[in-house]
């Protein structure tokens, strides 16, 4: 029984550690304030005790619930930026009761407890900076207890508990009993419970173990707070919390107990003193005007500190630089540069395909751009750049009846859950594929035959289509595979809008698996995606509502028809109304600009308007699929803006220049940014 106490003292030595730390930690920021500088904080938690133990489980009539508060006081020291060493003391009160057939088990005891735990961040897996942490913990603690109980009343009569629920004076099976009198329960819990015990030949130590095991967040307030928010449950090494051992009660297994707790952090770091605060109240007179670098300018008006020993420098301490051109004279290899020439680091004008290297660099993204890596992979748009749909092999199916479709006809295509589509010379064309094995592509093919879609099976190979022999056909129908698709599973699709007039294709360039239908009635639909279940459909309407297009919504197909949500399974909240031909859909004016296009380009710029483009500094290139690089000059939110800005620029002499639409960083074109914005 000597082991807590041991404890005890270890848990009182650490802690004492962890206080000296934390002081010496705010001496050290005090003097030498760093972010990197693991500060210690203060927490003091409130909270609710739910108590696990032999009372409440010993198959009463009726149980009594109580609310049990408790306190926590917390010193955490970090040891890392995932780990920290929490040393605490915590103070509460148990109180549990359960009716028996025969009398009233009840206790009541303080719990006096402190310990040390570890915690741990997730700071491996979560960003670096986050509002809310979350975190788990594990540690030891010692605790110390007396369990009471409410056995007699306040007269010091002993409570005696009646079949029919009343508390009486005397026992129900005395020869006496009409003589009782009627008791209530005072709840004071007055009767030291070890000295009732009789099940032990010696009293048990008012004191256990306990390995507290946490979970919980913390949200950031400020930089002096943090809410914490958390649950703690102790594994204790007691069964005499409440008077009852596990032999005694037929129940195995300790007493334990969980806190849960809400509470506040305090961060015990205070950044120092700012140098001017400490010196408000100096009169100039008493300062010294020292020329630290010896340039003969005064330290307190030295533009440029620190200048090496031998430089001749100006009235405002810093090198000369008799060319103007930006580099000082002491490292200028070129010293009589001509006014407006652009130099490099050394002073030493530079050419204009060097300019030119240097713009292309600093504007591109990603930083490592040339100009012979951007002709080489722009210039020949038909060799270089495939579509994503052609970068790919296999029999594919295509059907060729596709010309002014119905709201029907527009309804069985969709429901066609593996269709594609795309647009080429010829027009729009939709397809399905590509398979690896001719013998699935044949089985698909004659399915779609039979939905009375006329079809071709061909080969692709990254974009070159070839069609299939007859001999290959007629081996593809004597298999006895069949890879048809089930027609009447339910497919779900996200209509990102349905529009009078055409958008642009750059509209939807950043939009995955758009298929686009032109029907008879002059609408143009756009449909984004293929899905089998109504929640990742949901999603992929939820990132396209990101992206801008806010009248996008999930629609239903199922059978060659569209169907709706709630008979798909879905759970909504209004009727749906299902339309097959109205306008619908929007894009957010927010995601719409307007700029200016100075000028388009397929190979070098010109040095002159180069020089032009530096000037305006506020110039950003466009790499276009056809070649062609477009420089445009920032972008408005306003029409008015950009025709000002326009009208500016042509009396700069840019001639060329003319306004355009921006949306979503893609160009498109004045007349459709004004209808998106319905300027």
């Amino acid at each position: 029984m000597r082991t807590p106490c041991k404890l005890n003292r270890i848990i009182f030595v650490v802690l004492s550690a962890l206080v000296v730390h934390s002081a010496s930690a705010q001496d050290s920021t005090a003097t030498n304030y760093s972010e990197k500088l693991f500060r210690p904080k203060l927490g003091l938690n409130t909270g609710l005790i739910s108590y696990f133990g032999d009372v409440g489980n010993l198959d009463g009539l009726s149980r009594e619930y109580r609310m049990n508060w408790g306190h926590s006081l917390t010193l955490i020291s970090p040891i890392s930026d995932a780990f920290n060493l929490e040393a605490f003391a915590f103070f509460g009160n148990i109180t549990q009761e359960e009716r028996l057939p025969e009398g009233n088990a009840n206790f009541s005891t303080p719990i006096r407890m402190g310990g040390l735990k570890f915690s741990y961040n997730f700071d491996h897996l979560l960003p670096k900076e986050r509002t809310i942490e979350p975190y788990v913990s594990v540690g030891i603690s010692t605790f110390e207890f007396n369990p009471k109980a409410d056995l007699t009343a306040a007269n010091g009569a002993s409570y005696n508990y009646w079949s029919d629920g009343t508390i009486r004076s005397l026992a129900e099976n005395l020869p006496n009993k009409s003589d009782a009198i009627l008791l209530e329960r005072d709840y004071t819990y007055e009767s030291d419970l070890r000295n009732t015990n009789e099940s032990s030949n010696m009293p048990y130590a008012l004191r256990g173990l306990s390995i507290p095991v946490g979970a919980g967040a913390n949200l950031k307030i400020n930089d002096f707070f943090t809410l914490n928010m958390g649950t703690e449950f102790h594994l204790s090494f007691s069964d005499n919390i409440d008077n009852i051992s596990g032999e005694s009660a037929g129940r195995k297994g300790n007493d334990h107990f969980m806190f849960s707790s809400i509470g506040i952090l305090y961060n015990l770091h205070h950044r120092k003193k700012d140098i001017k605060e400490k010196n408000t109240g100096l009169e100039l007179e008493e300062l010294e005007f020292e020329d630290e670098d010896t340039d003969g300018i005064a330290d307190i008006i030295d533009l440029c500190p620190f200048t090496e020993t031998g430089i001749a420098t100006d009235m405002y301490g810093c090198p000369l630089d008799t060319d103007k051109d930006g580099v000082a004279d002491y490292m200028d290899e070129e010293k009589d540069t001509p006014p407006g020439n652009v130099v490099d680091l050394k002073g030493v004008t530079m050419s204009e395909s060097a300019i030119l290297d240097i713009y292309l660099t600093y504007k591109d993204s990603i930083g490592d751009l040339s100009y012979e890596k951007s002709q080489t992979e722009t210039a020949d748009y038909e060799r270089h750049s495939i579509r994503m749909r052609n970068r790919s092999k296999g029999y594919r199916v295509t059907i060729t009846n596709i010309d002014q479709l119905d709201g029907l006809a527009i309804s069985k295509l969709l429901s066609i859950s593996d269709i594609h589509g795309g647009e080429d010379e010829e027009g729009l064309n939709y397809y399905i594929g590509d398979f690896s094995q001719l013998e699935e592509a044949y089985s698909r093919m004659k399915q779609l035959e039979g939905m009375n879609y006329e079809t071709k099976l061909v080969y692709n190979e990254f974009g070159n289509y070839s069609a299939v022999d007859q001999s290959e056909l007629e081996r593809a129908a004597k298999s006895s595979e069949s890879f048809y698709s089930n027609p009447d599973k339910t497919t779900f699709r996200v209509q990102v809008g349905a529009y009078r007039h055409r958008l642009s294709d750059n509209i939807f360039k950043e939009v995955d698996d758009v298929l686009v239908i032109t029907g008879q009635d002059g609408i143009t639909r756009y449909v984004s995606g293929s899905f089998d279940n109504i929640k990742e459909a949901a999603e992929h309407r939820i990132d396209l509502l990101l992206e801008g297009f806010e009248g996008s919504f999930v629609t239903a197909y199922k059978g060659g028809k569209r169907i709706s949500l709630k008979e798909a399974g879905a759970r909504v909240s209004k009727k749906e109304v299902i339309t097959e031909s109205s306008e619908t859909g929007g894009i957010n004016a927010e995601y719409v600009d307007y700029s200016v296009q100075l000028g388009s380009f397929s190979g070098r710029v010109p040095a002159d308007m180069l020089s032009k483009f530096i000037e305006l500094d506020d110039v950003s290139p466009m790499r276009g699929v056809n070649g062609t690089t477009r420089y445009i000059y920032k972008s408005f939110d306003d029409k008015e803006k950009a025709e000002k800005a326009l009208k500016e620029l042509k009396d700069r002499g840019f001639k060329d220049a003319r306004l355009i639409g921006l949306f979503n960083g893609q160009i498109i074109s004045a007349v459709e940014a004004s209808k998106l914005r319905n300027d």
